[in-house]
């Protein structure tokens, strides 16, 4: 059984959580706070659509 983590707290996710799926894998979320977070800190990041 594979245990769900937290993308953003890191804590143990209860099961009606928000999961973020892509081609790569998933991403689980306890809340909506730690959702919202997460996704502002991943939009702000400087380099996000610089392709090397």
């Amino acid at each position: 059984m594979k245990r769900r983590v937290c993308s953003y707290d890191m804590f143990a996710v209860p099961d009606p959580s928000f999961v973020l799926k892509d081609r790569v894998g998933e991403m689980y979320f306890c809340n909506l706070r730690c959702f919202c977070v997460r996704s502002v800190q991943l939009a702000t990041r400087p380099n996000l659509f610089c392709t090397k």
